[in-house]
């Protein structure tokens, strides 16, 4: 088999992947099952670089989140070690607040302390990573208060 359908399901906090069903390619997937069934797929990817034009192209109707595990990784990436875990870690914790903010008040405040925290590092990683792939505010796919943007 070339590729599985993985679902996620979290209850009480636990977080648990099932395989759906095996198909040998996506387009399978989606002629025979989800297009029939007129159902909106969201997307949660790690940003490479070949995957945000390929959803955006091929499903320009589904929503796209981008992976919070991931943008976390690639802000620590981005702080040399030299600055300490402490900052770096500070960072990261402060990009999450602005990622589970519930309003677009809220996101703008907790942005407002990234930036001044972050300085010239965070605005210029900032600057290539919209809003509405990764804040719970913004995005304009289906979400609970379980939903969580982790590939």
């Amino acid at each position: 088999m070339e590729g599985a359908i993985v679902g996620r399901c979290t209850h009480q906090g636990t977080t648990i992947s099932i395989p759906i069903f095996y198909h040998t390619t996506f387009s399978e997937v989606y002629n025979e099952i989800l297009e029939p069934q007129q159902r909106t797929i969201t997307f949660i990817s790690d940003r490479h670089k070949g995957l945000i034009p390929a959803v955006t192209n091929t499903f320009p109707d589904s929503p796209h989140a981008y992976c919070l595990h991931h943008i976390k990784l690639n802000i620590l990436e981005k702080y040399p070690a030299s600055l300490g875990s402490v900052f770096r870690n500070k960072i990261v914790q402060k990009f999450s607040e602005c990622a589970y903010a519930a309003t677009p008040e809220m996101y703008e405040l907790k942005m407002a302390a990234l930036v001044k925290e972050g300085g010239n590092i965070m605005r210029k990683f900032l600057k290539d990573l919209p809003k509405e792939n990764f804040c719970n505010a913004f995005f304009k796919g289906k979400s609970s208060e379980n939903f969580s943007f982790h590939c």
